[in-house]
């Protein structure tokens, strides 16, 4: 994991560079954050944040009173996220970085940060795939959140072997053929699935999927 990490340090000098201003993921990205039926003053858990990507979609949505807390094991990607983060303004205070191994998440997990009594919504965006051990990952996520969490994920899938899926494979240092959804549909109530064409070049053949739901037990 140490060698993903590196490479996530080095591509964040490129990375929003590489996705053309996202444009291969932004319509699934909204949808994914459409999904979390996000109000004023609602705490959002960024996992995998990056290089804040998502930050102006959910900054606006949560007021004054919200708080975004932005996770991921990156230093080179949470340095870009903090910079993103300072270009929305003095309320940017409202956005907290945390440096966390997500690969060990423990049932504390961010209960230090977590303003008291609020529930928090997790946003999962092109992430899980870089992990051989995701459904222990999502596992351990879903048992330290508290009921009524809203969940959200964005993933790029491609079948094994599918034209051009080992280019996303080496630049996300990832397995684009795991289904990384099936551990929310697993376990999450009012489990929603959505299927979006994916807009690479055209030798890729892939897709993306936006998958939702609430821990209600």
């Amino acid at each position: 994991m140490n060698r993903t990490l590196n490479w996530y340090n080095l591509f964040s000098k490129v990375y929003d560079l590489s996705t053309f201003g996202d444009r291969p993921y932004r319509q699934a990205r909204q949808r994914a954050i459409q999904t979390l039926d996000l109000q004023e003053g609602d705490v959002v858990v960024d996992l995998f944040c990056g290089t804040g990507v998502n930050f102006p979609y959910i900054f606006p949505e949560i007021g004054p009173d919200g708080l975004l807390i932005g996770v991921d094991g990156s230093a080179g990607m949470l340095d870009k996220a903090r910079r993103r983060a300072a270009q929305l303004g003095p309320d940017a205070s409202r956005i907290r970085l945390l440096a966390r191994d997500l690969r060990d998440i423990q049932p504390g997990f961010l209960e230090d940060v977590l303003p008291d009594g609020k529930t928090p919504k997790v946003l999962i965006t092109l992430a899980l795939g870089v992990f051989e051990a995701y459904e222990t990952i999502f596992a351990n996520l879903y048992d330290a959140m508290p009921n009524g969490t809203r969940f959200a994920l964005m993933e790029v899938f491609a079948e094994k072997g599918a034209r051009g899926a080992w280019l996303l494979d080496f630049v996300g240092q990832a397995d684009v053929s795991r289904r990384v959804w099936e551990p929310l549909k697993a376990r999450l109530s009012a489990y929603q699935e959505e299927w979006l064409p994916a807009h690479f070049w055209r030798f890729i053949k892939s897709s993306l999927v936006v998958a939702s739901g609430v821990k209600e037990r």
